[in-house]
Protein backbone atom coordinates (compact mmCIF):
# COMPACT_ATOMS: atom_id res chain seq x y z
CA UNK A 1 0.00 0.00 0.00
CA UNK A 2 1.35 3.69 -0.82
CA UNK A 3 2.66 5.55 1.84
CA UNK A 4 -0.58 8.23 1.78
CA UNK A 5 -2.98 5.84 0.60
CA UNK A 6 -5.03 5.90 4.01
CA UNK A 7 -4.15 9.32 4.54
CA UNK A 8 -6.01 10.38 1.15
CA UNK A 9 -8.94 8.04 1.57
CA UNK A 10 -9.36 9.36 5.03
CA UNK A 11 -9.60 12.76 3.31
CA UNK A 12 -11.75 11.72 0.72
CA UNK A 13 -14.10 10.23 3.04
CA UNK A 14 -14.10 13.60 4.65
CA UNK A 15 -15.10 15.56 1.29
CA UNK A 16 -17.80 13.07 0.69
CA UNK A 17 -19.97 13.47 3.65
CA UNK A 18 -19.39 17.28 4.91
CA UNK A 19 -22.42 18.23 7.54
CA UNK A 20 -24.60 20.97 7.46
CA UNK A 21 -26.75 22.83 10.14
CA UNK A 22 -30.61 22.40 9.86
CA UNK A 23 -32.83 24.72 11.34
CA UNK A 24 -35.20 27.15 9.72
CA UNK A 25 -34.15 29.95 11.63
CA UNK A 26 -31.11 31.43 13.45
CA UNK A 27 -30.61 29.42 16.74
CA UNK A 28 -32.87 26.59 15.78
CA UNK A 29 -29.65 24.13 14.31
CA UNK A 30 -27.55 22.04 16.51
CA UNK A 31 -25.15 23.70 18.66
CA UNK A 32 -22.93 21.25 20.43
CA UNK A 33 -20.18 18.09 19.98
CA UNK A 34 -20.61 14.75 18.42
CA UNK A 35 -18.01 12.16 18.97
CA UNK A 36 -17.98 8.96 16.68
CA UNK A 37 -15.59 6.15 17.06
CA UNK A 38 -14.39 4.02 13.81
CA UNK A 39 -13.65 0.80 13.17
CA UNK A 40 -12.16 -1.52 10.52
CA UNK A 41 -14.48 -4.78 8.68
CA UNK A 42 -14.12 -6.89 5.79
CA UNK A 43 -10.73 -7.54 6.07
CA UNK A 44 -7.75 -7.89 8.03
CA UNK A 45 -5.78 -4.83 8.19
CA UNK A 46 -2.09 -5.12 8.52
CA UNK A 47 -0.43 -3.27 11.64
CA UNK A 48 0.82 -0.48 8.83
CA UNK A 49 -2.53 -0.09 7.94
CA UNK A 50 -3.57 0.12 11.49
CA UNK A 51 -1.26 2.64 12.89
CA UNK A 52 -2.90 4.86 9.76
CA UNK A 53 -6.24 3.67 9.99
CA UNK A 54 -8.64 6.82 11.83
CA UNK A 55 -9.87 5.74 14.99
CA UNK A 56 -12.51 8.74 15.50
CA UNK A 57 -14.20 11.95 14.12
CA UNK A 58 -15.44 14.86 16.35
CA UNK A 59 -18.05 17.22 14.91
CA UNK A 60 -18.51 20.49 16.49
CA UNK A 61 -21.05 22.74 15.42
CA UNK A 62 -21.46 26.73 16.01
CA UNK A 63 -24.45 28.87 14.26
CA UNK A 64 -23.54 28.28 10.31
CA UNK A 65 -19.93 26.65 10.80
CA UNK A 66 -19.23 22.66 10.98
CA UNK A 67 -15.91 21.43 11.69
CA UNK A 68 -15.03 17.71 11.48
CA UNK A 69 -11.40 16.46 13.16
CA UNK A 70 -10.51 12.94 11.82
CA UNK A 71 -7.65 11.55 13.88
CA UNK A 72 -5.76 8.91 13.66
CA UNK A 73 -2.58 7.88 15.23
CA UNK A 74 0.23 9.29 12.75
CA UNK A 75 -2.11 12.60 11.35
CA UNK A 76 -5.01 14.64 12.05
CA UNK A 77 -6.99 15.71 8.84
CA UNK A 78 -10.05 18.27 9.34
CA UNK A 79 -12.90 20.10 7.82
CA UNK A 80 -14.04 23.71 8.43
CA UNK A 81 -17.23 24.14 6.53
CA UNK A 82 -19.50 27.49 6.14
CA UNK A 83 -22.62 26.50 5.73
CA UNK A 84 -23.81 29.53 3.96
CA UNK A 85 -21.45 29.87 1.61
CA UNK A 86 -20.96 26.42 1.30
CA UNK A 87 -16.81 27.04 1.58
CA UNK A 88 -14.52 24.45 2.61
CA UNK A 89 -10.95 24.89 4.77
CA UNK A 90 -9.21 21.70 4.68
CA UNK A 91 -6.74 21.50 7.30
CA UNK A 92 -3.82 18.61 7.18
CA UNK A 93 -1.78 18.02 10.54
CA UNK A 94 0.81 15.78 9.82
CA UNK A 95 3.48 15.07 12.37
CA UNK A 96 5.32 12.16 10.54
CA UNK A 97 6.32 14.66 7.80
CA UNK A 98 6.64 17.93 10.01
CA UNK A 99 3.91 19.38 8.35
CA UNK A 100 0.74 21.55 9.06
CA UNK A 101 -0.50 22.60 6.12
CA UNK A 102 -4.54 23.78 4.59
CA UNK A 103 -6.22 24.22 1.82
CA UNK A 104 -9.26 25.86 0.67
CA UNK A 105 -12.27 24.72 -1.82
CA UNK A 106 -15.23 27.16 -2.61
CA UNK A 107 -18.85 26.53 -2.34
CA UNK A 108 -18.54 26.34 -6.70
CA UNK A 109 -15.94 23.87 -6.76
CA UNK A 110 -17.56 22.13 -4.07
CA UNK A 111 -20.94 22.04 -6.15
CA UNK A 112 -19.21 21.59 -9.40
CA UNK A 113 -17.43 18.23 -7.90
CA UNK A 114 -20.90 17.18 -6.23
CA UNK A 115 -22.58 17.75 -9.69
CA UNK A 116 -19.58 15.72 -11.59
CA UNK A 117 -20.03 12.51 -9.09
CA UNK A 118 -23.75 12.50 -9.42
CA UNK A 119 -23.43 12.93 -13.26
CA UNK A 120 -21.27 9.87 -13.08
CA UNK A 121 -23.13 7.56 -11.61
CA UNK A 122 -25.71 5.48 -13.69
CA UNK A 123 -28.37 5.00 -10.71
CA UNK A 124 -30.34 7.71 -8.13
CA UNK A 125 -29.72 6.83 -4.83
CA UNK A 126 -32.98 5.97 -2.93
CA UNK A 127 -33.86 4.89 0.82
CA UNK A 128 -35.99 2.19 2.48
CA UNK A 129 -37.24 2.12 5.83
CA UNK A 130 -36.14 -0.89 7.70
CA UNK A 131 -38.37 -1.69 10.81
CA UNK A 132 -36.69 -1.37 14.19
CA UNK A 133 -34.48 1.17 16.21
CA UNK A 134 -31.20 1.11 18.12
CA UNK A 135 -30.45 3.70 21.05
CA UNK A 136 -26.81 5.45 20.11
CA UNK A 137 -25.20 8.02 22.03
CA UNK A 138 -28.79 8.20 24.15
CA UNK A 139 -30.57 8.89 21.15
CA UNK A 140 -33.15 6.53 19.99
CA UNK A 141 -32.63 6.09 16.04
CA UNK A 142 -34.78 4.70 12.96
CA UNK A 143 -33.54 2.18 10.74
CA UNK A 144 -32.78 3.07 7.15
CA UNK A 145 -31.03 1.23 3.90
CA UNK A 146 -29.80 4.05 1.38
CA UNK A 147 -29.78 1.71 -1.89
CA UNK A 148 -27.81 2.85 -4.87
CA UNK A 149 -27.10 0.16 -7.71
CA UNK A 150 -25.63 -2.80 -6.30
CA UNK A 151 -24.46 -0.82 -3.18
CA UNK A 152 -26.41 -0.45 -0.16
CA UNK A 153 -25.78 1.34 3.38
CA UNK A 154 -27.27 0.65 6.65
CA UNK A 155 -28.25 3.71 8.42
CA UNK A 156 -29.56 4.60 11.80
CA UNK A 157 -30.20 7.88 11.84
CA UNK A 158 -32.12 10.28 14.31
CA UNK A 159 -34.87 13.04 13.97
CA UNK A 160 -33.89 15.19 17.46
CA UNK A 161 -30.86 16.32 15.82
CA UNK A 162 -31.34 19.17 13.98
CA UNK A 163 -28.51 19.61 11.14
CA UNK A 164 -28.10 17.24 7.85
CA UNK A 165 -25.65 15.02 6.77
CA UNK A 166 -24.44 15.79 3.17
CA UNK A 167 -23.55 12.17 2.53
CA UNK A 168 -26.77 10.97 3.52
CA UNK A 169 -29.18 14.17 2.33
CA UNK A 170 -31.98 11.54 1.15
CA UNK A 171 -32.37 10.54 4.96
CA UNK A 172 -34.89 12.28 6.72
CA UNK A 173 -32.82 13.32 10.16
CA UNK A 174 -28.99 12.90 11.19
CA UNK A 175 -26.65 9.48 11.05
CA UNK A 176 -25.77 8.55 14.14
CA UNK A 177 -24.31 5.35 12.74
CA UNK A 178 -23.12 4.27 8.64
CA UNK A 179 -20.81 2.12 6.96
CA UNK A 180 -18.61 4.07 4.09
CA UNK A 181 -16.47 1.96 1.69
CA UNK A 182 -12.90 2.98 1.47
CA UNK A 183 -11.33 4.42 -2.37
CA UNK A 184 -9.41 2.34 -3.94
CA UNK A 185 -10.05 -0.98 -1.67
CA UNK A 186 -12.82 -2.47 -1.82
CA UNK A 187 -12.62 -5.28 0.73
CA UNK A 188 -12.34 -2.47 3.44
CA UNK A 189 -15.50 -0.92 5.11
CA UNK A 190 -14.98 1.75 7.72
CA UNK A 191 -18.18 1.42 10.56
CA UNK A 192 -18.81 5.32 12.17
CA UNK A 193 -20.97 5.05 15.45
CA UNK A 194 -21.76 7.81 17.59
CA UNK A 195 -20.47 7.66 21.21
CA UNK A 196 -21.24 10.82 22.71
CA UNK A 197 -23.66 14.08 21.78
CA UNK A 198 -22.42 17.12 23.98
CA UNK A 199 -24.39 20.17 23.80
CA UNK A 200 -22.36 22.52 25.14
CA UNK A 201 -21.28 25.79 22.89
CA UNK A 202 -17.51 25.07 20.70
CA UNK A 203 -15.30 28.22 21.11
CA UNK A 204 -15.44 30.24 17.91
CA UNK A 205 -11.56 29.75 17.78
CA UNK A 206 -11.83 26.33 16.17
CA UNK A 207 -13.61 27.67 12.83
CA UNK A 208 -10.24 29.63 11.72
CA UNK A 209 -7.13 28.57 10.59
CA UNK A 210 -4.49 28.27 13.48
CA UNK A 211 -1.88 30.61 13.10
CA UNK A 212 0.67 27.61 12.92
CA UNK A 213 -0.93 26.17 9.11
CA UNK A 214 0.66 27.00 5.91
CA UNK A 215 -1.44 26.76 2.83
CA UNK A 216 -0.75 23.41 0.99
CA UNK A 217 1.70 24.53 -2.38
CA UNK A 218 1.25 23.38 -6.08
CA UNK A 219 3.94 20.54 -5.12
CA UNK A 220 1.96 19.33 -1.92
CA UNK A 221 -1.29 18.77 -3.32
CA UNK A 222 0.57 16.57 -6.25
CA UNK A 223 1.89 14.87 -3.41
CA UNK A 224 -1.62 14.16 -2.30
CA UNK A 225 -3.10 13.58 -5.46
CA UNK A 226 -5.34 16.58 -5.15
Amino acid sequence: MKQFSIILSAALILISSYTFAGGDKDGDSFTGTIKFKISAEGREITPTEQSQMPSEITEYHLGNMVRKDIVSPMYTISTITNNETKDVIMLFDLPMMGKKVYMKKSGKEIEDAKKEAKDSLDTESKVEILEGTKTIAGYTCSKAKLVNGDNSVTIYYTKDINAKSEEFEEIDGYPLYYVTSVPQDEELELVYSATEVITKKPKKKMFSIPSDFTEMTAEEKKMFGM
